[in-house]
């Protein structure tokens, strides 16, 4: 599982992301802070779209120092186990139920599943339950 966050750590550009960190907390809590750390260090930001939850809210109150930009949504609207990750020409798919991780790298695929990040992007802001951004 942790092979496909580190994965992501070879992003030449910003990752987007669909997650639910409260899942991932569970599990493993002492890597994500340090994966973080390190993505924050490579310089790499993210934009995330968020399910209300405790975690993903003490994550949204970080975003500035860790370079992300993030949108919480009520998990009526938004719950998601799999978090999804689009970076370079990648896919990530990690999903901490399942235990499993994959990537696909196609660059057709992350340019659709792009395309349809800004629109879940422009749409989530208007149901954004936490601090706008």
């Amino acid at each position: 599982m942790m092979r496909v966050y580190e994965e992501t750590l070879s992003s030449e550009g910003e990752i987007l992301a669909y997650a639910c960190a409260q899942e991932s907390a569970l599990t493993i809590p002492s890597y994500f802070p340090r994966y973080y750390k390190r993505r924050t260090e490579k310089g790499i930001p993210i934009r995330a779209i968020f399910s209300d939850t405790p975690e993903d809210r003490r994550l949204h109150a970080l975003d500035s120092e860790e370079l992300r930009k993030s949108i919480i949504l009520p998990q009526k609207m938004f719950k998601i186990s799999p978090e999804i990750n689009i970076f370079n020409n990648k896919i990530m798919i990690a999903d901490w139920r399942e235990k499993l991780g994959v990537i696909i790298e196609s660059k057709e695929i992350s340019h659709a599943m792009r395309q349809i990040f800004e629109l879940s992007w422009e749409a989530a802001k208007k149901h954004h339950s936490g601090d706008a951004k």
